[in-house]
């Protein structure tokens, strides 16, 4: 469920050529911006007016894009590329089929996994714009972490999930080449290597987090 006020909802079909006109764009990404994106809506603006909220803080409005697409194997440089070249915060609701999944990017492009459309949860919850902009990242990126580690800031927790994604796809290399191996002693390489980072992993998901921002 997308738990916005229906105040915020806007539902602003874009024109798809107008809009990527104005962004300066590869020509692949053009392409992809037909091959990929069905319909483009201005679907939600959360601003501190209509959502009553404090209005202190250096976030002035939250822009929330609707993607209805022709694959669930878009260009991802679509997202970037807006993001980059808009002064927005923009969060994407990508709609393929009967599955949604959420997008933003900061510093690099975040999804959540794909989701029936009628299990997919997001909520706009805090006292300002700069606190319901960070909840919304962690919604989005990392959801276990709002409860195990509310005191931390977006960016080490991002961060951490990065790392422990980075170390999950390492675990899975060396297990596909060590299932490949024939050589007895390399076999034995990859798979100590294995043990290694599943160990890492381990102490990354139970250990203390070292939150070094100043934020």
């Amino acid at each position: 469920m997308i738990d916005f006020p229906e105040i915020t909802k806007v539902h602003r079909r874009l024109p798809k050529t107008a809009f990527y006109q104005h962004l300066a764009l590869s020509n692949k990404v053009k392409d992809s911006f037909v091959s990929d994106i069905e319909a483009l809506y201005f679907e939600y603006s959360l601003t501190a007016d209509n959502l009553h909220l404090n209005s202190k803080g250096r976030i002035k409005e939250i822009t929330v894009l609707l993607l209805e697409l022709k694959t669930d194997k878009y260009n991802p440089k679509l997202l970037e590329e807006i993001s980059k070249q808009n002064p927005h915060r923009i969060i994407y609701i990508l709609n393929y089929q009967t599955r949604i999944q959420f997008a933003f990017y900061y510093r690099k492009l975040y999804t959540s996994p794909w989701q029936a459309q009628d299990k997919a949860d997001l909520f706009a919850i805090g006292s300002n714009l700069d606190i319901i902009w960070d909840n919304l990242q962690l919604e989005i990126a990392s959801p276990e972490d709002i409860k195990n580690y509310p005191d931390y800031s977006v960016l080490v927790l991002l961060e951490r999930r990065d790392r422990i994604h980075g170390i999950e796809k390492k675990i899975i290399e060396l297990e596909k080449m060590t299932e490949k191996e024939q050589q007895p002693k390399k076999k034995f390489e990859y798979y100590s290597k294995t043990q290694e980072y599943k160990k890492k992993l381990e102490d990354i998901k139970n250990g203390q987090i070292e939150d070094d921002d100043e934020q």
